[in-house]
């Protein structure tokens, strides 16, 4: 890394890096900065970036809820490290006007340093009104999960996660940690120490999504498998419980379906009994629901057999650079999935009148026509009440 900024949130500015060389050593690759803590902030302006930085150019320090608050920017870089093509996507190159107002003296304070040291003076004393405290920041809102859910890093794998593609329904001031995890299940999840991680980061008025199921289904995997009448419904009551404890807003979701037909085309379930489990737990618990299975099932069984391929990575060989061999996944979301499921959980948060839904860009992905109830088609009948319709009034 040739940076880790540990940048106070309230500063403007961090490392600022002008008209400077970065030379790797030959046979070494280097990111241009991680964060040391949230916040972190370092920009490359007109630099010469040689070979050797890495293509993603910057990295987590695999803390991916830092990525939201991280503030990672470059700007007519040239030289052989400057490609931004596979650059990560919570990183930016800076415009013009941006750019231009990147100046010493505003970096440093005031304090130009091309100019004298002025003759220092003794100020007279004066009455100074109270400093304007900074405003209050936003809530944050955790997701907790696995692969569905998760970031993918690589950004030239075809994989996506739907909390990845969440973050472009956000406004400000509410800031997203994603803190999804490829594999894991209520169990592991725990037992690795995540789930404290988040309890630490957290502070009232935080919201705390959480959706599994798909790892607690591993009946051969001793280190991930739930009951679901067992420890899955304790550990979901836990995670309610401990967030509620530390002034925090908890909503369980059911997983999302797999891409699952028979021979007949007909849609097949594969989640058993835990999404009736997580629905349970949401109503004893008082807690609100995200309805995610009832709303991808609709999603996948209206799109077809074929057409459903395109939300999966679903890629014969040689069609995709990364995937030589060719890949038949029904459970791991392409980009177009997960952009489509992470619209899905907004209006399903919208559905449920939260109050975040205030900071989603709601006019963009909820119809405004009236609200309608979906038939699943398979003797189940109405889709549990799931309206899509105008957003509420928050």
């Amino acid at each position: 890394f040739v940076t880790a900024a540990s940048t106070p949130p309230e500063s403007a500015y961090g490392f600022v890096f002008h008209r400077s060389r970065v030379r790797v050593a030959e046979g070494e690759q280097v990111y241009l900065g991680r964060p040391w803590r949230d916040h972190a902030a370092t920009i490359f302006l007109e630099s010469e970036l040689g070979a050797g930085i890495h293509p993603a150019g910057w990295h987590n320090w695999d803390r991916p809820w830092s990525e939201s608050t991280s503030r990672f920017f470059e700007f007519h870089n040239t030289g052989p490290g400057a490609d931004r093509t596979a650059r990560v996507p919570w990183s930016r190159e800076l415009t013009a006007a941006e750019a231009e107002r990147i100046t010493p003296v505003a970096v440093l304070g005031g304090w130009d340093p091309t100019r004298a040291a002025p003759v220092p003076f003794d100020p007279p004393q004066v009455e100074r009104p109270a400093a304007v405290p900074p405003p209050a920041r936003g809530p944050t809102l955790f997701l907790v999960g696995d692969s569905t859910m998760a970031d993918k890093p690589d950004l030239a794998h075809p994989e996506r996660g739907w909390g990845q593609l969440f973050r472009e329904l956000v406004l400000p001031p509410l800031r997203v940690e994603n803190r999804a995890v490829n594999g894991r299940s209520t169990k592991s999840f725990r037992d690795e120490g995540r789930w404290n991680a988040i309890l630490e980061a957290l502070t009232p008025g935080d919201w705390v999504l959480i959706q599994f199921g798909h790892n607690d289904e591993k009946v051969a995997d001793p280190t991930r498998f739930t009951e679901p009448e067992g420890a899955f419904r304790a550990n979901l009551e836990s995670f309610v419980r401990e967030t509620r404890a530390r002034g925090g807003h908890p909503i369980l979701a059911t997983p999302m379906v797999r891409r699952r037909f028979d021979k007949h085309g007909v849609f097949v379930d594969s989640h058993g009994e835990y999404p009736r489990v997580v629905r349970e737990v949401a109503a004893t618990e008082g807690v609100p629901l995200l309805e995610m299975e009832d709303a991808t099932r609709v999603l996948v069984r209206s799109s077809g057999v074929e057409g459903s391929k395109s939300l999966f990575l679903h890629f014969e060989p040689g069609e995709h650079p990364q995937l030589p061999a060719g890949l038949h996944d029904d459970t791991h979301l392409s980009e177009l999935g997960a952009r489509r499921i992470a619209a899905l959980a907004a209006r399903e948060m919208a559905r449920a009148n939260l109050p975040l839904v205030r900071y989603l860009k709601l006019d963009t992905i909820v119809p405004p026509a009236p609200s309608w109830n979906a038939d699943l088609g398979d003797g189940t009948g109405p889709l549990r009440g799931l309206l899509y319709g105008t957003a509420p009034t928050v």
